[in-house]
């Protein structure tokens, strides 16, 4: 396969011929490179994904390379039990939250944190009650998904 490379701009053009016989009257300010294209390499889903690399373009030997990455996939608990969600809590966190919760003036409010806190048995990573949860403890995502996974082990091991 091949491809024109654009001098001036250092930037690829495709071939216009798709039998890669020479091109008539081509500007001087393209030259034809080859392109070698890498097989797309194997990988597991559940865990990783590929992406494109840039292409590499090799002046010298006028060749373009195109290249696959394959990256891990990070993968983030998003529902972990109750009791390993505030087990992997700290207890000045919980402490905290606790002292938020027994203040708070709306009733209806209230009653729904301490049923969150006390008794759901699962804790989702997305459910507005956990976003709250990371503002009242100034927590950040990265923060809150450390005790997530933290969490997950807790309850991977019980």
């Amino acid at each position: 396969m091949k491809i024109l490379f654009h001098t001036p701009s250092g930037t690829t053009r495709p071939y216009p011929r798709s039998d890669n016989e020479p091109v008539v009257g081509l500007s001087e300010e393209y030259q034809i490179f080859d392109v070698i294209e890498q097989n797309q390499p194997t990988y597991a889903p559940s865990t990783h994904y590929i992406r494109r690399l840039p292409e590499a373009i090799d002046t010298q030997s006028k060749t373009v390379t195109r290249g696959w990455e394959i990256v891990t996939r990070e993968v983030k608990p998003v529902v972990v039990s109750n009791y390993a969600f505030f087990r992997a809590m700290s207890r000045e966190d919980e402490n905290r939250l606790n002292a938020y919760v027994a203040s708070m003036q709306d009733v209806a409010a209230k009653r729904m944190a301490r049923i969150h806190i006390t008794r759901a048995p699962m804790i989702h990573r997305t459910h507005p009650f956990v976003v709250q949860i990371a503002a009242i403890l100034d927590k950040t995502d990265a923060e809150v998904d450390a005790i997530f996974a933290a969490a997950q082990i807790l309850d991977n091991n019980s």
